[in-house]
């Protein structure tokens, strides 16, 4: 599963190690790696890693899905203009 966890993790506004992460949400820090290389998680897991970062759930771990749903929406609408501008 694609995650924002690591970039949250290390950017500016956290600077976090994966051991700190761990400590901060009751897990180990492989459980931290495994999490930030795709690995699922629990829903748990996701609001705890959520509420440190102060972010919906949805805006870490469904990255992807976020991106796909609205690049459909814009090849959708961009194809709906296409099709009437006969």
């Amino acid at each position: 599963m694609k995650n924002d966890v690591k970039y949250l993790r290390r950017s500016k506004a956290f600077d976090m190690t994966q051991e700190e992460l761990a400590q901060i949400i009751g897990v180990t820090k492989a459980t931290i790696s495994a999490i930030e290389n795709g690995a699922n998680t629990s829903a748990e897991n996701m609001l705890k890693i959520s509420r440190v970062f102060s972010k919906d759930p949805r805006e870490i771990f469904f990255v992807e899905d976020v991106v796909s749903e609205t690049t459909n929406e814009l090849e959708i609408g961009m194809g709906g203009l296409h099709g009437t501008s006969n």
